[in-house]
């Protein structure tokens, strides 16, 4: 049997390519990287409590056995407005940081969210 080096070196560069090419997919969450450009998805200029805010506390913060409840997680309720508004400066701290919620770091546009509220006043809106 003889051996061929031509088509084992293209069957070789062939392989390297296709593993190349898979090693480099990745999936990212473009509004982790694109936040505020028109039509991104994350719009911080007017920064509506009810709409914004809210759903992002409920959905990460404001759950059973964190900040919520009878007895909030160190004694941080942030299920009201005003909870939200008192504790916002250092929640929104502590998201930066990466160390709430406990679930694991929240995305940039939601982050940038709780900050663009807090820094147009924390509005009732």
């Amino acid at each position: 049997m003889k051996f061929n080096h031509t088509a084992h070196l293209l069957k070789m560069t062939l392989l390297l390519i296709g593993i190349g090419i898979f090693q480099s997919c990745f999936y990212d969450n473009a509004q982790d990287y694109f936040v505020n450009i028109p039509g991104s998805g994350c719009d911080t200029t007017a920064v509506s409590f009810a709409a914004k805010v809210k759903p992002i506390l409920d959905n990460n913060c404001a759950i059973a056995g964190c900040h919520s409840g009878a007895v909030p997680a160190a004694n941080v309720d942030l299920s009201t407005l005003s909870g939200a508004q008192t504790h916002a400066e250092r929640s929104v701290f502590r998201v930066k940081q990466g160390t709430m919620p406990a679930s694991g770091p929240l995305n940039a546009c939601f982050v940038n969210t709780l900050d663009a509220w807090v820094n147009q006043g924390k509005a009732a809106n």
